[in-house]
């Protein structure tokens, strides 16, 4: 089992926030930057989200929102040399940040990201 595989097993993604996730994105990809659909799909994925859930709330198509998704998880993957999925993006990014030793900051919460982008969905 790799050290990443470990670690997920058994530390999961629970204590990386959505405005940590996006802030390292962000870095790791530097001087890129992410653009506002890419932004929908993190913030859909990181609170479990469809691809149609997200497509339906944030109005772009569906086809859209999966090539995006495509796109991003290609672009990750070579950025830090792990396979990054929709489905481990929350573990994998825990273990960059873990690893990066770098302190993130911690002043918005989940809803104020989700707000900016006006991506909204009901969480039941």
């Amino acid at each position: 089992m790799s050290d990443l595989a470990q670690f997920l097993a058994t530390q999961g993604a629970s204590s990386v926030t959505l405005e940590e996730g996006l802030e390292l994105v962000e870095q790791i990809l530097a001087p890129k930057q992410l653009n506002k659909v890419q932004k929908i799909v993190i913030c859909g994925v990181w609170q479990d989200c469809s691809y149609k859930e997200i497509s339906e709330e944030s109005g772009y198509t569906l086809g859209h929102i999966k090539d995006t998704g495509a796109d991003l998880w290609k672009l990750l993957s070579e950025a830090t040399g792990e396979k990054v999925t929709r489905y481990n993006f929350q573990g994998v990014w825990k273990w960059v940040a873990l690893r990066s030793d770098r302190q993130w900051s911690r002043d918005r919460s989940l809803f104020s990201a989700c707000q900016l982008l006006n991506f909204n969905p009901s969480l039941n």
